[in-house]
């Protein structure tokens, strides 16, 4: 049904009955008579939510609108009072902005706005500019508060190079990197860079199927679906094509290539299958309606997924570690327990570390062509770890290492993600370039990329810390709970060092580290930047924050 904006924000948030907005419709503004102003508080220039928006209009009957949201607090809301006010006496003089603030004090302080905010007097400032932007002069030095953007000059930079005879070269000295000239003018080649069709004639195109549900057995792969049906369409790929292991984990066989007919499927976007056509667009478009039409599932036999952390550690579904379960790290007193009642104060509480998905500039993408006389294989792929990626694929191919030639021109962004995540993708080439004895480059869309690599672990940490009148800590005990989704393959080192990390840069006497890894049926996560210590540092920070809240009240 159609509504006004007004009464869509005012709907209740029921998760069980989610809200869909289909349309927005915005009436045209033609009358010149009318006035908008908007504004936008942030704590930064970009990338920053606002703390402050506000909208106000006065139309052609001096009818005067002032819409306001400040952050933490129920709205947008209309200034009523503040409306009704300048609506009866739209003299806009210094008397009327006078009133019109103590109005807007008035609607605030009623709609639960705190005097002290800083958002009390940036909404009483934005109402100050909306009636500077309606006067027929103004001073000059008034003139900036009703520029919409104050303009922005070129950025400037200096460089101080060391004295060319100094003592501490070549400390200190200024290299230029290698590949400095080539990225800022781009002409840096990547892997999609090389891999094109104008070198490779014979050039196949590869999309992976990805299975929709988070936990069942695959029952059939119907392939006719695709094959002589859709456009460019030349083959599907599937786990009977795979000479060797059908693994791609070479330390512990718990992730698939291509899940197997009757195979178990562990979390949506678990590759199925590899369609290769003549164009990536093809390619794409053909995966699509395989995964849409031909992949049927056994839902019922596997029983009920667990997709979220919580539901883990009620279940206790960790996974075994290869010391002990639960990893635990500790140091100073063995009795964390007496350390901690013996302290002045203690405090305890739950943190979240929420989840963050890898975003790097070019997506997996590999490409692979077979050796003169089939000796091998020549793989082009965005890795992070070049080595590991040959092993694999050897695995997978059932060939020494020697006939797996790896290359990498440049990752095209990692941070992780293509520490392990790249080998799904250049194992299914490998296996398309070796059936077909044709080069082959398999190319994750973005969607797609999202799909198949999640990123950090999502944490829960339940902690208690004891410390003396001085804020000093004397004991700290954590719980961990980290999910690594569907495998334990890079969480494992992630949560060691998240338990290495746990007193941060602070010398604690006291104090211990019990974590768990928690299996989900989740894509499996994977190392991001600073892997675990993220987790351990966001953690303490609260900790340390928590008891700087608590001294005041001692």
């Amino acid at each position: 049904s159609s509504i006004s904006v007004e009464s869509f924000l005012r709907l209740p948030n029921d998760p069980s009955r989610p809200l869909l907005l289909i349309s927005l419709h915005i009436p045209s503004w033609s009358d010149a008579s009318m006035s908008f102003k908007s504004f936008k508080l942030a704590a930064r220039r970009q990338n920053s939510h606002a703390t402050v928006n506000v909208v106000s209009t006065v139309n052609a009957d001096s009818e005067f609108s002032f819409v306001y949201h400040v952050e933490k607090c129920p709205g947008p809301l209309h200034a009523k009072a503040t409306e009704a006010y300048i609506t009866k006496n739209p003299t806009y003089d210094q008397d009327c902005l006078n009133t019109s603030l103590q109005c807007l004090q008035n609607d605030m302080k009623a709609a639960g706005v705190p005097e002290t905010a800083p958002e009390f007097l940036q909404c009483q400032s934005c109402l100050f500019k909306v009636f500077l932007s309606l006067q027929p002069t103004l001073k000059p030095s008034l003139q900036s508060a009703t520029v919409w953007e104050l303009p922005r000059m070129p950025s400037k930079g200096t460089e101080l190079y060391p004295d060319p005879l100094s003592k501490e070269l070549p400390v200190s000295k200024a290299v230029p990197k290698l590949s400095a000239a080539l990225q800022t003018t781009g002409e840096a080649k990547f892997t999609n860079d090389i891999a094109t069709e104008s070198q490779f004639k014979n050039l196949l195109y590869g999309a992976i199927v990805k299975s929709t549900v988070p936990l069942a057995l695959l029952k059939t792969i119907n392939t006719s679906v695709v094959l002589g049906h859709s456009p460019g369409v030349m083959d599907v790929v599937t786990a009977v094509d795979i000479p060797g292991s059908n693994n791609i984990n070479i330390f512990n066989d718990d992730e698939y290539v291509f899940t197997p007919l009757g195979g178990k499927i562990e979390c949506c976007g678990q590759a199925l299958a590899l369609v290769l056509a003549d164009s990536q667009e093809h390619a794409t478009a053909g995966a699509l309606k395989l995964q849409a039409e031909g992949i049927t599932y056994d839902t019922e036999s596997l029983g009920k997924p667990i997709l979220s952390l919580e539901e883990a550690i009620k279940s206790k579904n960790f996974f075994s570690l290869p010391s002990e379960v639960p990893f635990m790290m500790k140091k100073g007193n063995s009795d964390i327990d007496a350390a901690l009642a013996a302290a002045p104060h203690t405090l305890s509480g739950t943190i979240d570390c929420a989840s963050e998905k890898h975003f790097y500039m070019e997506t997996q993408r590999a490409f692979v062509k077979p050796l003169e006389g089939g000796e091998g294989l020549d793989v082009l792929v965005s890795t992070q770890d070049l080595d590991m990626t040959q092993q694999t694929i050897a695995k997978v191919m059932g060939v020494p290492c020697n006939q797996i030639i790896g290359k990498m021109i440049r990752a095209g962004g990692g941070f992780g993600g293509k520490a392990t995540r790249q080998l799904p993708v250049a194992c299914a080439a490998a296996i398309a370039a070796s059936k077909h004895s044709r080069p082959v480059k398999v190319v994750n869309e973005r969607c797609d990329d999202m799909i198949m690599v999640a990123g950090r672990e999502r944490a829960k940490v339940e902690y208690s810390v004891g410390f003396d009148d001085n804020g000093k800590i004397l004991a700290f005990k954590e719980i961990f709970y980290m999910d690594a989704g569907f495998t334990s393959r890079e969480s494992q080192g992630d949560l060691g060092m998240a338990c290495f990390m746990a007193d941060n840069t602070y010398n604690i006497p006291n104090w211990r580290s019990q974590a768990y890894l928690c299996k989900t049926n989740n894509q499996t996560n994977c190392s991001m930047r600073a892997p675990g210590v993220v987790h351990s540092i966001h953690v303490m920070e609260r900790v340390v924050e928590s008891i700087a809240n608590y001294l005041p009240h001692i």
